[in-house]
Formats: structure tokens, C-alpha cells, sequence
């Protein structure tokens, strides 16, 4: 099937990617929310661990270590969100990009198909131009001989 004949509903692709692109940096931003989440909830807790005895708590090697992997949790999460859009923000414009590339080259095939068929239609015209022409040289050609047989023939 030819470019020019492609039907609209062929060229559904494009707003699909930007469709995936879309929920795949909904997907990573809501994991990330869910993981902000969980961490927003142990530092929760552990606040409410330090309420109850504050002075005892932070001699606790436990609290210690949890207050402490929080803190590397909290540092790592950020790094990973950073990440995470990153990739996403990557794999949208890598998406968008062969959809915008896909539907421009679509159209440049429309229009190279337009212009070579145009170009036929000119060639085709400029044939039969051509065949006219020679049609009408030969009959001049033939008439002239003609004349100059007869000038001949009544010297």
C-alpha cells in the first residue's frame, strides 16, 4: 500500500507512545510516592519511639541504627527518585522522538509520492507534446517536399 493511500487510522502509533511514555513516568512517580510513603511512616515511628524515653533512647544501640539507616534510606531514596525521573523523563522523549520522527517520515514519503507523480503526469504531457510536434514536423516536412516537387516540375 503506498504512502499516499496509507489510511489515518494507520498512523494511531504516534499518540500510543506518548501514551506509554506517560504511564511509565506515572508508574515510577507513584513508586516513588509509595516509597516516600513507607519512609515518611518509619520516621514516624521511630519520633514516637524517642517521645517515650528520650534520654534512654539514643544510648539504644537500635534506635541508633534505625535513626541511622533512615538517614542513609532517606539519602539513597532521593538519589533514586532522581534517578527514576530521569529515566523516565529519558524514555518519554526517546518515545516521543520515534513517534515524531515515524510521522514525519511519513509525510515526507507523501509528499516525495506526490511530486513523482506529478513529475509522471508532466513527462506523460510532455510525450504526447512531443509526439504532436513530430507529428506536425513531418507533415511540414512532407508538404515542403511536395512543394518543391512541384516547383521542380514546372521548371
Amino acid at each position: 500500500m503506498s504512502a499516499a493511500a496509507t489510511p489515518d487510522w494507520q498512523n494511531f502509533w504516534a499518540p500510543i507512545f506518548g501514551l506509554l511514555a506517560g504511564l511509565a513516568t506515572s508508574i515510577a512517580l507513584y513508586r516513588d510516592y509509595l516509597v516516600i510513603k513507607k519512609t515518611k511512616l518509619e520516621i514516624e515511628k521511630l519520633k514516637s519511639e524517642l517521645k517515650k524515653a528520650p534520654d534512654e533512647a539514643w544510648l539504644n544501640p537500635m534506635v541508633l541504627q534505625k535513626t541511622v539507616g533512615l538517614f542513609e534510606k532517606i539519602i539513597v531514596q532521593s538519589d533514586f527518585r532522581f534517578s527514576a525521573a530521569l529515566k523516565a523523563l529519558f524514555l518519554c522523549f526517546l518515545i516521543m522522538g520515534a513517534a515524531v520522527g515515524h510521522v514525519w517520515q511519513k509525510s515526507q514519503i507523501y509528499e516525495m509520492e506526490k511530486i513523482v507523480q506529478e513529475r509522471k503526469t508532466r513527462l506523460e504531457n510532455i510525450q504526447n507534446s512531443n509526439i504532436e510536434l513530430s507529428n506536425t514536423l513531418s507533415q511540414l516536412q512532407q508538404s515542403q517536399k511536395q512543394n518543391r516537387i512541384n516547383t521542380n516540375s514546372h521548371h
